[in-house]
């Protein structure tokens, strides 16, 4: 999800409001959408490392792989006003 909205995205900045003990935070909170994206993604590959190891398997790190491989599958339905 985020490197989709990264690429429809990538030229535009963010305002965020974020905590001040995020690492990277800006005072004036205007973020590259890149850099958000790219910390959540860490984030998240970071805990599904954590469960794996607690579990015993790949399970939720094989996830990450799974849903890089049905990127090329998406397709935009924009809303429309009725």
């Amino acid at each position: 999800m985020l490197s989709r909205a990264r690429s429809t995205v990538a030229a535009k900045a963010v305002r965020l409001d974020l905590p001040a003990d995020l690492p990277g935070w800006k005072p004036v909170g205007n973020y590259d959408w890149a850099w958000p994206a790219a910390w959540v993604e860490a984030q998240a590959r970071d805990m599904a490392a954590q469960f794996d190891i607690r579990n015993g398997n790949s399970h939720d790190t094989s996830q990450f792989a799974d849903s890089a491989a049905i990127c090329g599958y998406d397709a935009d339905w924009p809303l429309r006003r009725q």
